[in-house]
């Protein structure tokens, strides 16, 4: 069975591998993502919940990788990202402008 977020923007949880989000590519043996960045903290929300959600008002973001991929394993959620809460996200990537 096809995982329901294929091709949608997640934020995924790791056990090892932190916190990432990007589009999802694949969630078999291994989960994908494309076009992804490392979520190192956040600041305006209190759960991953709520940053899928609502966004974040701060924090540090990893400039993008082209894949990204973790093993299903150590992967804790998966959890869809509303437009405008990935778009407050990209705000905080290292290097980008404000």
């Amino acid at each position: 069975m096809k995982h329901p977020l294929i091709n949608q923007i997640v934020i995924v949880r790791a056990y090892n591998a932190g916190v990432h989000i990007g589009t999802l590519e694949a969630a078999e043996e291994w989960v994908v993502l494309k076009d992804a960045y490392r979520i190192w903290q956040w600041d305006g929300a209190f759960t991953l919940s709520e940053v899928s959600h609502d966004g974040i008002t701060g924090g540090k973001i990893s400039r993008r990788v082209d894949t990204m991929t973790i093993p299903v394993g150590d992967v804790g959620e998966i959890l869809n990202v509303l437009p405008d809460a990935f778009e407050s996200i990209l705000k905080f990537v290292e290097g980008s402008k404000k």
